[in-house]
């Protein structure tokens, strides 16, 4: 399976719970350069964007990027709940590794992240934006002793 059908099945199999915690009926929206919109079927309006990319060299890590709920969807469990679907996108896709970065900041995004068992593996501040960055990753098939 490629990594777009991973993502249209695991929105699929959440559609009726984001569309319950947005408020409104939603669709799913692809985009440019791996990123994919969560929009307001009726008006368009961009309730969530999200991106999933494979690892350059590495087709068993993918890798979240540009994740964001809009300010006015926030505070509903909408967050964590697309966090566990791009978790089962990568599943879908056959990953075993995933990988992330937060700003070190965002403490929502941050606690989503430790509520999922991932692993922080470094801090940094990134000398182009100034940013103190959280790089993360979470292993998808960890080994059973």
């Amino acid at each position: 399976m490629d990594l777009d059908d991973a993502i249209h099945e695991a929105y699929a199999t959440q559609h009726a719970r984001i569309d319950e915690l947005a408020r409104v009926a939603t669709k799913l929206s692809p985009m440019p350069n791996r990123q994919w919109r969560i929009v307001d079927a009726a008006s368009i309006n961009v309730i969530a964007t999200f991106s999933i990319s494979q690892l350059p060299g590495c087709s068993g890590v993918v890798v979240f990027h540009g994740v964001e709920v809009v300010s006015e969807c926030r505070s509903r469990g909408l967050g964590g709940l697309l966090h566990r679907m791009r978790l089962d996108a990568a599943r879908r896709f056959g990953a075993g590794l995933v990988q992330a970065t937060t700003l070190q900041s965002n403490d929502a995004q941050n606690t989503i992240m430790r509520r999922h068992e991932w692993s922080l593996v470094t801090t940094f501040d990134n000398p182009r934006t100034g940013h103190r960055v959280c790089l993360w990753q979470l292993d998808l098939n960890p080994l059973v002793l």
